[in-house]
């Protein structure tokens, strides 16, 4: 068997990356929206019950939007040829990312889900959700860098 994405082009790896950015994002909506109904249909639960879990939600929220960004920065600089990012590197970087951020969205959605109230904690979610709608996947990386910036650069520039 061979490996197909090696052979996959910008615009086919950009195509696939935003069918699996939608649906991720409608996994989310629609998992918040299932919280949203239970949390107004029931009695709320005592919040000391879910108090750790959601100061790991925090945490994890906080930290997993950095790190996913650096971790793929580290990944396009891996698949860098010539002046732009592969498709499999392209396809790499944001699938970690995205899957680094969908999963702070949510296990932040968890505890809401215990409490069964939405209040404040409710904005952590819906912030995850809107970092990861904003992590869009649009291709530039895959486009080669500006050819006139490094043909007007000083020789020796060039070659250091």
């Amino acid at each position: 068997m061979t490996d197909q994405t090696t052979n996959l082009t910008p615009q086919q790896t950009l195509k696939n990356m935003r069918i699996m950015w939608f649906a991720m994002l409608m996994g989310q909506v629609l998992f918040a929206a299932v919280v949203i109904g239970l949390c107004l249909t029931s009695e709320p639960e005592s919040f000391e019950s879910v108090k750790i879990i959601y100061m790991v939600a925090v945490v994890w929220g906080l930290m997993s939007v950095p790190i996913s960004a650096f971790i793929r920065m580290q990944i396009y600089k891996k698949n860098w040829v010539e002046n732009c990012v592969t498709p499999k590197g392209y396809a790499s970087g944001m699938i970690l990312s995205m899957a680094m951020i969908e999963g702070a969205a949510l296990v932040s959605l968890v505890p809401i889900l215990l409490h069964r109230t939405l209040g404040p904690t409710f904005a952590l979610p819906v912030a995850l959700i809107a970092v990861f709608a904003m992590n869009f996947p649009n291709g530039k990386a895959m486009e080669p860098a500006n050819p006139e910036f490094m043909n007007n650069q000083p020789p020796d520039l060039l070659n250091k």
